[in-house]
């Protein structure tokens, strides 16, 4: 709902309550996406958008999403965004297979290109550098990396739409090849999908979401609030992994998962028989969250961790 607010507003429809929707949403749907695009910073208090707000709507895709190009932007990783916007548009990227040696030639994979980052979207990005880096040799690295190829040549006609759009409307990426910036880019992030923020729980495997960006009494009612790790996240065996003798990781264990990260922020919440996480990042600073949040959107005391056990059923 969101997205369509925006554009009418773009329009310069600003009397939502009276245009006629095909389909009207209810009243509750529609201040809930303006106090989203306001969250945002794509309109003001009196309703107008604002100059973020009509950068915003110069792109095809979730409001959220577009905060977070042009942050990208103004924290000089805009290509690297525009990757990662690229990426999180796409169903599936990598080989689905039950395939017992398939399925270990693609963790290893997976290893090697997410191993550096803090989680999903920094192992995105990496995924298509590297794709686009390999040229005539990209059907072999596609193998290799148990990748869909089309995937990629479809993340890769969004990207080039995304960079399109920048020298549009005047945004320099600012930003040199290759050197992935897990900071900014988990900034950039944050920027857009603040109200995703969740903590992790006393269990060491569930995480609450902290302010989700709803009404009603699912925002007071922890239990709505608690969702885990997609078992295809790359954070899914995060904290699972034993030290040896020596009381040591293995040190070709990557960083990010020898602890279950205290704080991430996700895009995509999917409800099966749970609710599952989708593209996690692990917010490796409490402070990049509230430097990155609207001003007052989060206190110190609900940043705090091990404060309150999950409730019993």
């Amino acid at each position: 709902m969101s997205a369509v607010v925006l554009q009418l507003k773009a329009l310069g429809i600003d009397n939502l309550l009276q245009f006629e929707f095909l389909d009207p949403p209810s009243t509750d749907a529609l201040e809930r996406a303006l106090d989203h695009l306001f969250l945002l910073g794509a309109m003001n208090a009196k309703g107008e958008l604002t100059v973020t707000g009509r950068r915003m709507a110069e792109f095809p895709l979730d409001p959220s999403l577009s905060k977070c190009l042009i942050k990208g932007c103004a924290l000089k990783c805009g290509r690297h965004m525009a990757m990662a916007a690229a990426m999180l548009s796409l169903d599936s990227v990598f080989i689905n297979t039950r395939d017992p040696k398939e399925r270990q030639l693609l963790d290893s994979a997976k290893t090697q290109l997410f191993a550096f980052g803090n989680g999903d979207v920094t192992g995105y990005i990496r995924l298509m550098e590297d794709w686009l880096r390999s040229g005539s040799q990209s059907a072999n690295f596609c193998k290799a990396n148990c990748v869909h190829p089309r995937a990629l040549i479809r993340a890769r006609d969004v990207m080039d739409q995304i960079m399109r759009t920048f020298d549009r409307i005047g945004l320099d990426v600012g930003q040199e090849e290759g050197l992935i910036n897990v900071e900014s880019i988990t900034k950039a992030l944050l920027s857009g999908f603040f109200f995703n923020v969740s903590k992790l729980e006393l269990d060491n495997r569930t995480y609450s979401i902290i302010r989700p960006l709803s009404g009603g009494e699912a925002t007071v009612d922890l239990e709505s609030r608690l969702a885990e790790l997609h078992p295809t996240s790359f954070l899914f065996k995060a904290g699972s992994f034993k030290k040896n003798e020596n009381k040591e990781y293995d040190p070709s264990l990557p960083p990010v998962l020898k602890e279950r990260p205290s704080f991430i922020v996700f895009t995509q919440l999917r409800r099966t028989t749970k609710r599952y996480m989708i593209h996690v990042s692990a917010i490796l600073e409490k402070d990049w969250i509230l430097k990155s949040a609207p001003e007052n959107y989060f206190t110190e005391a609900e940043l705090e961790t091990g404060l309150r056990k999950r409730p019993r059923s």
